[in-house]
């Protein structure tokens, strides 16, 4: 293994690195299969399901859309979230709060259709710590879609663990998801009638206008069944199931056929004389893995070898002989635990950091396609998101440092870097402490600038507003997959 055999060869071979990697040999993996092995291994799944999870995975990641749309839902203690599609967590999220919706459960044909159905998805609630960054998984549901009906077709809980109150929170959050989703879909499908691409009939009746949470099995969350008998929740008057292909069959563990809805929006309507399906679905959703020091596994320096390649210029792709985050750390002349990595899912930037001393360095940052790339290589990739991302993830980086009383420092290429330094400059943003101007090497003629800056914290903080608005909004726009046009 590269990372073993690289702190072996450091001198630096430590105990937890061999317990580490030794945990990934339970499940010998390929290529790109990391952050499914490292799920495995918190999940503690079987070993005899590796194979169906290798399976399942290689499926996930072909998966463009779904229609079930890609809402989040925040409260104080908890946020829920539909998972991106290709997220290796969608298969081990029954293992985790322990249900049947497992490889070889009795849930496991509810598990493939929220893994692999274009009606089909997995959500999950996850505990927040005071920052916002998940702690733990608390609870799960198997997603489905009918038309104008989306089903949790449970809250599956670890165990009967939480209080009343904490389970109030947790159905808060179910309900805003809900809200959110029928919310998401109005717009989505009334921006396809303004532009005539579906009709009147099919807006009226294919828009959600029920989310429902399932009760077959709600052991762990009590409070739907006071709700329900109470009148707090409404019951539907009618069972909608899960949409089956003739080659699936009915699907087992359905916990829906009693339910209770969660949010609504007018009345359902028959289906007429209208024999299309839902009009529209919806893209994955882009999101940014952050990891520090050994979390930096083989496949994101993999794919940070990748961008560099598609960016530098040759004589500056500095990062093409290393194999894992200890090769990084040893260029870098620093210890592995003190690399902090962010990156974009669809791997289309990156941006790495570490602090020096009393200021905190920018070791590197990519961007394919980006204005001022140093290669002209073009690779398809939603750009203005991308951009929009790693700037905003540099302003975060930079708010970091100066609450933490830290000047950030970098060495920018003059024709790229440093003109975005010029920008932030130009509307008080940073204030430069000292530029130097040097070689990218002796002989080189690649120009380059040591520059040290503070930050103007308020004005970065508004530019942050401001910059957090666009991005949302270009989000949104490419979020929307419109069936059969772009076919």
């Amino acid at each position: 293994d590269p990372s073993i055999r690289s702190a072996y060869e450091r001198h630096e071979l430590k105990l937890e690195t061999v317990y580490k990697e030794s945990l990934k040999i339970k499940f010998l993996h390929e290529k790109g299969e990391e952050e499914l092995s490292r799920r495995a291994v918190k999940a503690q799944i079987d070993k005899q399901d590796w194979p169906r999870a290798q399976e399942l995975f290689k499926q996930i990641s072909e998966r463009e859309e779904t229609t079930i749309s890609p809402v989040k839902a925040v409260g104080k203690k908890y946020r829920g979230r539909i998972l991106r599609i290709d997220d290796p967590l969608v298969i081990f999220a029954g293992n985790i709060t322990k249900c049947c919706q497992k490889i070889n459960g009795p849930g496991e044909k509810a598990l493939e259709h929220g893994a692999l159905e274009k009606n089909g998805g997995i959500f999950v609630v996850e505990e927040i710590d005071e920052k916002g960054k998940a702690i733990k998984i608390v609870a799960q549901s198997w997603v489905w879609r009918n038309d104008d009906v989306m089903c949790f077709d449970n809250i599956e809980v670890d165990g009967d663990n939480l209080t009343e109150e904490e389970q109030r929170e947790v159905l808060g959050v179910y309900r805003e998801a809900g809200e959110r989703a029928i919310e998401k879909d109005k717009k989505a499908l009334g921006q396809l009638l303004k532009e005539r691409k579906i009709t009147k009939e099919q807006y009226n009746y294919f828009t959600l206008k029920e989310v429902r949470v399932g009760m077959g099995y709600d052991d762990g969350m009590p409070i739907l069944e006071e709700m329900s008998t109470n009148g707090e929740l409404e019951k539907p008057y009618d069972i909608v199931r899960p949409k089956e292909r003739p080659e699936v069959g009915e699907y087992d563990g359905v916990d829906s056929e009693r339910s209770v809805i969660i949010a609504k929006d007018g009345r359902r309507i028959e289906r007429g004389n209208i024999k299309d399906e839902v009009p529209v679905s919806y893209r994955k959703p882009r999101e940014v893995i952050e990891k520090i020091g050994e979390d930096i596994d083989q496949d994101i320096v993999y794919a940070i070898k990748g961008i560099e390649r598609q960016t530098y210029r040759e004589e500056q792709q500095v990062l093409q002989d290393c194999y894992s985050i200890y090769d990084i750390a040893d260029y870098y002349g620093v210890a592995p635990s003190s690399i902090r990595m962010a990156m974009s899912r669809d791997k289309d930037w990156y941006a790495m950091y570490y602090d020096e001393g009393a200021s905190m360095y920018i070791a590197d940052i990519a961007l394919l396609n980006g204005v001022n790339s140093e290669k002209g290589e073009k690779t398809k990739t939603d750009i203005m998101s991308s951009s929009l991302e790693l700037q905003y993830k540099m302003y975060e980086i930079f708010l970091e440092a100066a609450e933490r009383g830290r000047t950030i420092t970098c060495d920018a290429t003059r024709d790229t870097s440093g003109i975005n330094i010029d920008k932030m400059v130009k509307k008080g943003l940073i204030k430069v402490v000292e530029d130097e101007e040097d070689k990218w090497s002796a002989g080189s003629d690649i120009e380059m600038r040591r520059i040290e800056f503070k930050v103007d914290s308020k004005k970065l903080e508004k530019e942050m507003k401001e910059l957090r608005k666009l991005l949302d909004k270009a989000h949104e726009r490419n979020i929307i997959y419109e069936r059969g046009e772009d076919r």
